[in-house]
């Protein structure tokens, strides 16, 4: 059986705790069951890729700068690094239970690259950085073979763990619930020249930067950019720029007590008013609001 240890954990106040994975023996797959009075463990994260079917129990989650709920038969794939907490408001009746796998992507791809599927099975996992959700039938079969493999060794283990991969590569894909700018996402783009440019706005956000600038760097005319951008993204250029703001904003709500007026500028926002309406619309509160929600739901001042 597959088994799962941790190292101590670095409490950083107002921050997700690091949290080290370690493996038993030379183990690659590391699969438990949860079964609890109820979730309670900290805002966390990892540099391996998690794996959650929730079993039983429902409650609050945080992905990343996202916050919602949970329910059971919720099935959750995060990617590396990203801070996540799964916790209950009262220990439920009947208690809580999740399957849970974890998995280090180093050398993963090199490994299985000429193993059919597997190798898009990890392109998929890039993306999940910012953290999936599924329901129904996607994640009823995903909860089942969770199951099997933590039952499982070897090269049974192995097998369970290819079936997941090829059920999760071959879903519809789910929208991401963390925004790029809390997650600083690696974008790997076929487009080298667009990733060029969402480098540099992932390290310039907090400046003025215009988008007739930008096209300048990627060498094309503005329309052009702004076709090719939204192409390489799925955003236009100002989404996708407001998405980064409001993300390391996010962040800075969490892990900071600067006030909201400071990190709407140090968000590269230049009026409160516009970083309090961008706000709303991308997390469906205000700054003020975001900031008591999260530290209410995880205990985290």
């Amino acid at each position: 059986m597959l088994m799962l240890s941790f190292k101590k954990r670095i409490n950083l106040e107002m921050k997700a705790q690091f949290e080290a994975v370690v493996p038993p023996g030379n183990l690659e797959l590391f699969s438990r069951e949860l079964d609890l009075p109820s979730f309670d463990h900290g805002y966390h994260y990892h540099p391996e890729v998690e794996i959650t079917w929730i079993g039983r129990s429902r409650g609050v989650r945080m992905i990343g700068d996202h916050s919602g709920s949970f329910e059971a038969g919720d099935l959750y794939v995060l990617g590396v690094c990203l801070p996540h907490l799964f916790r209950n408001s009262r220990p439920p009746r009947d208690g809580a239970q999740a399957e849970v796998l974890q998995f280090s992507l180093e050398g993963g791809v090199d490994l299985f690259a000429d193993l059919s599927g597997v190798s898009e099975f990890f392109s998929y996992l890039e993306a999940a950085r910012q953290g999936f959700v599924y329901q129904g039938d996607v994640a009823r079969e995903g909860g089942r073979i969770l199951r099997d493999l933590r039952v499982s060794d070897g090269a049974k283990a192995w097998s369970c763990f290819f079936e997941l991969a090829d059920v999760l590569s071959r879903a519809p894909r789910p929208e991401p619930l963390s925004s790029v700018g809390f997650s600083r996402l690696d974008l790997r783009m076929d487009l080298n020249r667009m990733h060029k440019v969402c480098a540099y706005l992932l390290d310039h956000f907090s400046e003025p930067v215009r988008h007739e600038e930008m096209a300048a760097l990627a060498h094309l005319a503005p329309a052009s950019f702004s076709r090719a951008f939204r192409a390489a993204t799925g955003k236009t250029y100002s989404d996708f720029l407001n998405d980064v703001r409001v993300g390391h904003a996010c962040r800075l709500l969490l892990e900071t007590d600067l006030s909201i007026t400071d990190i709407a500028f140090a968000s590269g926002f230049q009026t409160l008013s516009n970083f309090n309406r961008r706000f709303r619309v991308r997390q469906g509160c205000t700054p003020r609001d975001y900031r008591r929600q999260a530290r209410e739901a995880g205990r985290l001042s």
